[in-house]
């Protein structure tokens, strides 16, 4: 399977005493390659848009094989139980459940369903944090608010996703792009 190279162009510009620019320049800064991606889909079960993209991109590895994408894709259904009810979420919203707190929890019989299924992917996915952890992962959702075509991430400083953000929202008319901050 061939390896796709990461390269990032970092710019930045100095700026004199007066806010004038006096200096610019650029540097490519060669990255270590991707070497897993996840796609989620079926997080909140009644999202169903997610769901859809993981069945065919199964669809199209059982028709191509594993090299169907440049870097190994890993495709989860998130929340099963839940899409199978077409239903946000069985016993609570596992969108947070994936906080360092919850992942490292202990597990009883009376623990949510979507608190051990997160930790499930985390295992699958990680665990989070570690230097066997996905490079990258995709989680799609829907919404009912009229945002649009909207993309969010959780980072400033990893030029790769920056990069996605910049490529996909130059080949789109209509995206909004918003960051969030998160401490965990």
């Amino acid at each position: 399977m061939a390896q796709c190279e990461r390269v990032a162009l970092k710019y930045w510009q100095v700026l004199d005493s007066d806010g004038g620019i006096t200096n610019q320049q650029m540097a490519l800064e060669f990255l270590p390659a991707l070497a897993r991606m996840v796609v989620c889909g079926g997080t909140h079960g009644n999202e169903l848009s997610g769901v859809y993209v993981v069945q065919e991109m199964e669809r199209q590895r059982k028709e191509k094989g594993e090299g169907a994408w440049p870097i190994p894709v890993t495709t989860v259904l998130s929340n099963p139980r839940a899409v199978k009810e077409c239903r946000r979420y069985i016993d609570t919203d596992m969108n947070r459940c994936f906080n360092t707190a919850t992942l490292s929890s202990p597990i009883t019989d009376s623990s949510p369903y979507e608190v051990r299924r997160a930790q499930e992917l985390n295992k699958l996915m990680g665990p989070k944090g570690s230097k066997d952890a996905a490079d990258m992962i995709c989680d799609l959702h829907n919404t009912t608010s009229n945002v649009g075509l909207t993309l969010i991430h959780y980072t400033s400083s990893d030029w790769v996703t920056l990069h996605i953000c910049k490529y996909l929202q130059a080949r789109t008319s209509q995206v909004c792009f918003n960051k969030l901050h998160t401490e965990n």
